[in-house]
């Protein structure tokens, strides 16, 4: 009980100017589950993004990186029911244009590379 007191205390001294936060309580076992959320999540990233960068060039492998929002929608969709209006659908196919014009333009500069050095 004691942590729960503490991690209280702990989160109301960075909230106290809000006051939807200010009265919130935490358990050991919701904190917990944070930093186990956390850190697990940031391990498995860097291992990831690290393999990934071992195995392709960091600028080809950064293109990934834009369909982070896309997976975010879909998973919110998916897991948490939120609406998909047409402002998230225009913003999609935006993100997804990004994608494969950026994804053209590597390949032309690869192509381009490639012919130059034959």
């Amino acid at each position: 009980m004691a942590n729960a007191d503490w991690s209280s205390s702990f989160i109301r001294s960075f909230a106290s100017e809000h006051a939807a936060i200010a009265n919130l309580t935490v358990s050991t076992s919701s904190l917990l589950a944070l930093l186990y959320n956390g850190i697990l999540g940031s391990a498995v990233a860097f291992v990831g993004w690290n393999w990934v960068l071992s195995k392709i060039e960091a600028s080809i492998a950064s293109i990934s990186l834009m369909s982070v929002p896309l997976l975010g929608l879909f998973f919110g969709w998916l897991q948490l029911g939120e609406q998909i209006t047409p402002n998230i659908i225009i913003g999609a196919v935006l993100v997804c244009l990004g994608i494969l014009l950026t994804s053209i333009k590597i390949q032309r500069q690869t192509i381009a590379k490639e012919k130059h050095v034959a």
